[in-house]
């Protein structure tokens, strides 16, 4: 039996964002394009479910959403950051 854990959703958009710390996706530390990028590839993955999604958007963006679907989540942190934040 193997030992290997499935990564949190913010710890790999941290990863993405190249960022130190979780706490840094909500700074100017990070990199958005490799943060959407990622946060679009895993949208379409059935790793992550949709509060855990919304959990993600909430602490990044310090906004509450209620999204359909994960894919709706990826693309409000995409038009969240084209937007300048």
């Amino acid at each position: 039996m193997g030992n290997h854990q499935k990564k949190e959703l913010l710890e790999e958009l941290r990863k993405a964002a190249h960022c130190d710390c979780i706490s840094d996706l909500r700074g100017p530390e990070r990199s958005v394009a490799h943060l959407v990028k990622r946060a679009e590839e895993l949208s379409k993955t059935g790793d992550y479910a949709l509060k855990e999604w919304t959990d993600a958007v909430q602490y990044i963006t310090g906004c509450s959403w209620n999204f359909h679907d994960k894919e709706e989540a990826a693309g409000y942190l995409k038009s969240f950051f084209s937007c300048g934040s």
